[in-house]
């Protein structure tokens, strides 16, 4: 159980991260002016896009503890200035978002390697942090930066000063570098179309109402559900049945709650097991393979709705029957079947 006490610390610290987020967000959505949708953008380019550089950066100084710190603490500044000023609070926060995303994410990985069920937990807490913080946007105030700002800090301060010694397992690197290269650029592609039925069927609920919390805890349950889940039963086995099922469901039953939330739930199942391949496909850089799970595959499925304003069905099929495909071909491949063996490290 202790092994999982790194990824839930993160993990509580990724929602209140996120909610950070979604709280200035929110605030921008506000924003009656021609600029908030270019300021909606540079966040997210800024928050997403980023992740890959802030990962290359952290796995080079091996310190995922340290930016994961200094991604929360750029986030509680940029917290406390929204008001005085707007763009500099953007560029904070968006910066420290991808900072300790790959950090953060390189701890889930490295305290649960070989297991989806760590980057589950991570994971979990995020996206209804989103959700909340940006309900709690409706009554921004002063006050309430300066709570949450103190808040982030205050999980700042947990992660530099815990002092956790786990037993995990470590790779005996044995993935051929042969084509390596070309996986997981086949696992961000696949996971982006995922992502891209996410990002629609997000956008399709108002963004300040109640079935958007819903949808929000939906979503986070299966992220942290789905790591167990996909441990237990067989990684290849838990997201070609959950994406096959989530499809039925997202298409035929997305007008009744339950049956959307349902597929929500499936759908966000396989965030998990996927971020832990790439954890096993870049053994040496566990954060840039949390990165490309959490940064670069969400900012890439939600590109097209830069052009587009709905999902059809069409779209959820042909984007699904593709991710279905795919994750069925690249998790049967034999280079991801490592020998490990155990030993002790001390993350924090």
């Amino acid at each position: 159980m202790s092994r999982y006490l790194p990824s839930l610390l993160c993990g509580l610290a990724h929602g209140v991260s996120d909610a950070a987020a979604g709280f200035l967000v929110g605030i921008l959505f506000q924003i009656s002016s021609s600029s908030s949708g270019y300021l909606i953008f540079l966040y997210n380019g800024l928050a997403f896009g980023l992740q890959p550089i802030a990962g290359l950066v952290i796995d080079r100084l091996n310190q995922p503890k340290r930016f994961a710190v200094i991604g929360l603490t750029l986030t509680a500044v940029g917290l406390t200035i929204i008001y005085p000023n707007l763009r500099l609070s953007i560029a904070l926060i968006g910066i420290g978002s991808a900072i300790f995303h790959a950090g953060g994410g390189a701890i889930a990985i490295l305290s649960t390697l070989q297991r989806a069920s760590g980057p589950g937990v991570f994971a979990a807490f995020g996206v209804i942090g989103l959700a909340v913080g940006m309900r709690l946007s409706l009554h921004n105030s002063f006050s309430t930066n300066t709570i949450f700002a103190i808040i982030v800090f205050a999980f700042a301060l947990m992660i530099w000063f815990a002092r956790l010694s786990i037993d995990v397992t470590d790779a005996n690197q044995q993935i051929s570098t042969t084509g390596s290269e070309m996986w997981i650029i086949l696992l961000v592609m696949v996971f982006a179309f995922r992502s891209f039925v996410w990002t629609g069927v997000d956008k399709n609920v108002q963004d300040f109402t109640s079935p958007a919390l819903w949808l929000a805890l939906a979503a986070g349950a299966g992220k942290f559900v789905g790591g167990f889940a996909s441990d237990k039963l067989g990684w290849r086995t838990w997201a070609v049945g959950s994406l096959t099922l989530s499809l039925i469901l997202l298409v035929f039953g997305q007008d009744q709650i339950f049956f959307l939330l349902c597929g929500v739930f499936l759908l966000q199942s396989v965030t998990a097991l996927t971020v832990a391949a790439f954890g096993r496909m870049l053994p040496g850089s566990p954060a840039l393979a949390a990165s490309l799970g959490f940064g670069a595959a969400v900012i890439l499925g939600g590109m097209p709705f830069l052009f587009i304003q709905q999902m059809g069905e069409v779209a959820i099929v042909i984007a699904l029957s593709v991710s279905i495909l795919g994750y069925g071909w690249i998790l049967r491949n034999r280079e991801l079947r490592l020998s490990i063996s155990s030993h002790k490290i001390k993350l924090f």
